[in-house]
């Protein structure tokens, strides 16, 4: 500026030629130098435009020789970007304190940089993010796979590839290919959202359910298929029920074939002793006839109990469609009073039917209903210790408050611990001695059957409750 007004100063007197000639040639010298520094700032804006528009945010630019080259490291390496990244930092740190003291140009430079170590370090957590999320879609026992709006495939876990028995997967046509159906369940925009399909994969029929999803992101639609493999899980479930019915069932069938084996050898020995010593079977003491009578009755209880065993066990796979009617809850009441106070009587249990109010009805089958009340009181007449005076059982009917009907079978008993409550309905699962485990479970079937529910609450030497809730 002191040039410039000097120069102006020196054209109006011209007898200063000599000087004004020489501030001619500074102000020649200056404008050069700042077209050239212009030029220097321009291109590093320009290089750092188009790091940023390239998303190459690897670039220094040095602040300490402002005529050095921009240094620069690959943005497509993360490993070189976060290492040149900590130098800017260092050096944008030291310049930091400087910053007061630095000129226009330099403190430029140094927004510069910091930008795109911002970006840098922006880029470097969304990788890191992605790793993540990549790690999280492998490890899960899910097969998912993500489609664009063109049907392109985005992405796969290597789950998917195991349930569909590829080696690689990137498009749909080999879907189209080897499984029709679920290429028609993917593509097929009116399908529903959920199925599960039978897919013929490695010679065998396999059992697949099959959940897609659309969404929204960044203006973009894209498609999320989940695949799943149940066919292992209902094989191994189906193996496990058929080894615990096998168990229960040779169990049951064993305790009670061996007191009838052994009683039957016992007889047997004896007979055949006493034929080897007389040499008929006519002179058997009246002791010996009288111990053959127990042991044949011995026989004919336990192998009553084992037929009573499996007719229970037949009646627990064959359980009949209820046959609904309207039928008034206080006289079925009275019908199980009547049908129930021989036990009452035995196990001195004061019962009492309980309704809310007289006229209140449902439609449910009434004999089923009738064999599942009868079970779950007669279960509640032995629920006493031996030295209970106090024995109440209460039958209630009463409307819950969505006014569903629900029937509740209560006693002051000791009670069912919390172990024992998580497999009570469980089948052939019993506390008691003689108990088949099959009650229970066929009468919450029979509920099942009626769209309700059979559930228990209880705590131990508090009684029982168990309540029928009516759909």
């Amino acid at each position: 500026m002191l040039t410039s007004v000097l120069w102006a100063f020196l054209l109006v007197y011209t007898k200063y030629w000599f000087t004004f000639s020489l501030i001619s040639i500074v102000i020649i010298l200056q404008g050069f130098s700042l077209v050239k520094y212009a030029q220097q700032n321009t291109k590093k804006l320009a290089q750092w435009l188009e790091g940023i528009t390239q998303e190459d945010f690897g670039q220094y630019f040095s602040m300490e020789n402002q005529t050095e080259d921009v240094e620069n490291s690959s943005g497509n390496n993360l490993e070189n970007t976060q290492k040149n990244n900590q130098n800017i930092t260092q050096k944008d740190t030291h310049c930091e304190e400087k910053k007061h003291f630095s000129s226009p140009s330099k403190r430029l430079l140094s927004i510069m940089n910091a930008t795109m170590h911002n970006f840098a370090d922006t880029r470097r957590k969304e990788m890191a993010q992605q790793e993540y999320t990549q790690a999280i879609l492998q490890h899960i026992p899910v097969g998912i796979l993500v489609l664009d709006n063109l049907q392109n495939v985005q992405t796969h876990n290597n789950t998917l590839l195991k349930i569909l028995s590829c080696n690689y997967f990137d498009n749909l046509n080999k879907i189209a290919q080897k499984y029709p159906p679920l290429f028609n369940f993917i593509t097929e925009k009116n399908k529903t959202q959920h199925s599960t399909l039978q897919l013929f994969i490695n010679n065998a029929t396999t059992e697949v359910v099959i959940n897609k999803n659309t969404i929204i992101v960044l203006g973009k639609t894209y498609q999320i298929i989940s695949i799943q493999n149940i066919q292992e899980v209902l094989d191994a479930k189906e193996l496990e029920a058929w080894q615990n019915l096998m168990r229960v069932l040779t169990h049951e069938i064993i305790n009670s074939i061996t007191p009838i084996t052994s009683l039957s050898n016992t007889l047997s020995d004896q007979m055949a002793e006493q034929f080897a010593v007389t040499g008929t079977y006519e002179d058997f003491a009246a002791q010996d006839i009288e111990d053959t009578h127990k042991a044949i009755q011995v026989i004919q209880k336990r192998s009553a109990g084992l037929v009573h065993f499996v007719t229970d066990v037949r009646n627990f796979t064959k359980i009949p469609a209820p046959k609904f009617k309207l039928f008034a809850i206080k006289p079925f009441f009275e019908n199980i009073r009547i049908l129930m106070q021989e036990e009452f009587k035995r196990y001195q249990v004061d019962f009492e039917g309980i309704v809310s109010f007289d006229d209140l009805q449902i439609v449910a089958d009434e004999e089923l209903i009738e064999q599942v009340i009868i079970n779950l009181v007669k279960n509640a007449t032995q629920a006493f210790s031996n030295d209970q005076k106090d024995r109440k059982i209460r039958l209630i009917c009463e409307l819950d408050e969505k006014s569903k009907v629900v029937i509740k079978v209560k006693d002051n008993g000791v009670g069912i611990d919390e172990e024992a409550q998580k497999r009570i309905f469980v089948p052939f699962f019993t506390t008691k001695k003689q108990g088949s485990g099959i009650g229970l479970s066929l009468s919450r079937q029979i509920m099942q059957a009626h769209g309700g529910t059979l559930s228990v609450h209880s705590s131990k030497g508090n009684g029982a409750t168990f309540l029928l809730h009516f759909a």
